[in-house]
């Protein structure tokens, strides 16, 4: 098949990397005193649990280069946008490639290799995906968010199911904004 343009006509403004980057480590510092105070106060654990601020810019470059590929693979024009599930969808995948090779998140030696250290990671991957579809929490049946969670602990989605699944998620409990895009 012969496309429309080569992989690197693909480019992102400064504006739009630097906005995500800074999505990627609000979330993560958010989710980091979240699981912080878990530890403190449940297992008297003083030592925070930490993200990794420093794999920010490595998880910023794996998303857009996921972004990129997709735009190329489906013959997208250049300045055509992905919609909020793909980009929930290529955020997950691309920090389960990072997390797979580094944790995004430092905890204290106790809870390393537990579900309280995977949990984070889960929990950092949920707050993406719910602000990126502007989900309605409270309207989520536990039922579903429990298949949401599998879902993100699966290791070998399908790119496309994992965006159909996240539309359908974002039909179901978000909102679906025009404008928004990568």
């Amino acid at each position: 098949m012969t496309r429309k343009h080569n992989l690197q006509d693909y480019t992102f403004p400064d504006r739009k990397i630097e906005a995500r980057k800074h999505r990627f480590q609000q979330i993560g510092r958010d989710v980091a005193s979240y699981f912080s105070r878990i530890a403190n106060e449940e297992h008297n654990c003083l030592e925070p649990i930490v993200f990794k601020e420093a794999l920010v810019a490595d998880l910023a470059q794996e998303y857009f280069d996921r972004v990129k590929k997709f735009k190329w693979l489906n013959d997208f024009e250049l300045d055509e946008r992905i919609n909020p599930p793909k980009m929930a969808a290529l955020m997950i995948e691309a920090a389960k490639k990072l997390d797979g090779g580094e944790r995004l998140f430092a905890v204290p030696k106790a809870f390393e290799n537990t579900l309280f250290e995977n949990m984070a990671f889960m929990q950092f991957m949920y707050a993406m995906v719910i602000s990126t579809l502007y989900i309605r929490v409270l309207e989520v049946p536990s039922m579903h968010e429990r298949d949401l969670f599998i879902c993100l602990d699966r290791h070998n989605i399908p790119t496309e199911w994992l965006c159909w699944s996240l539309y359908n998620f974002a039909q179901a409990f978000g909102e679906i904004r025009d404008g928004i895009g990568e």
